[in-house]
């Protein structure tokens, strides 16, 4: 199943969750290196880099669907999560809600899910990777398979993390 079309074919809102600290996207290898670069360099990364996936979310944004994300944070925060949460706090002007949620709020909701996104309310999406090198961090992104047979625990999942969670504006690391 491809998660493009599936993103495209959202019309009112999507939802993403976040559990992985870590992960690679094949496709996105250049991107990375460039973006880790810059941010081990100068603490800072180009988002134009990025514009394609900006002007997405501008897009779906602009029509009517609205996009949240709730990321997970795992202290002490690797590499990749303080680089990940350096782009949410930028990456908000262009529509998208993104929340922060730490691993002790998390384990009080006693979710069994990792990362997920559900389109429209109506289809979930369970993101699968090659390998999980540790409980949070996973291998490669092979792609995303539906589960319409838990929609209801989903949905559920959904209001408890954007309840528990704060702005990325109002996150800080402790």
């Amino acid at each position: 199943m491809d998660l493009q079309e599936q993103l495209d074919s959202a019309k009112k809102s999507i939802f993403r969750f976040e559990f992985f600290q870590d992960f690679r996207m094949k496709d996105e290898e250049d991107l990375d290196k460039r973006l880790n670069e810059q941010f081990l360099k100068t603490g800072d990364v180009e988002m134009s880099l990025m514009k394609e996936w900006h002007d997405y979310i501008k897009l779906k944004t602009d029509s009517g669907v609205e996009m949240k994300w709730v990321r997970l944070v795992v202290a002490p925060m690797n590499f990749y999560t303080k680089l990940s949460l350096h782009i949410y706090r930028k990456r908000v002007k262009y529509g998208i809600g993104i929340f922060i949620i730490t691993k002790e709020e998390f384990d009080k909701l006693k979710i069994n899910a990792k990362d997920f996104y559900l389109i429209d309310d109506e289809n979930v999406l369970l993101m699968n990777y090659d390998k999980t090198e540790s409980y949070y961090v996973a291998g490669d992104f092979l792609g995303v398979r539906p589960d319409n047979e838990e929609l209801n625990e989903y949905l559920n999942y959904k209001k408890l993390l954007l309840e528990n969670s704060l702005l990325v504006a109002d996150f800080e690391a402790g």
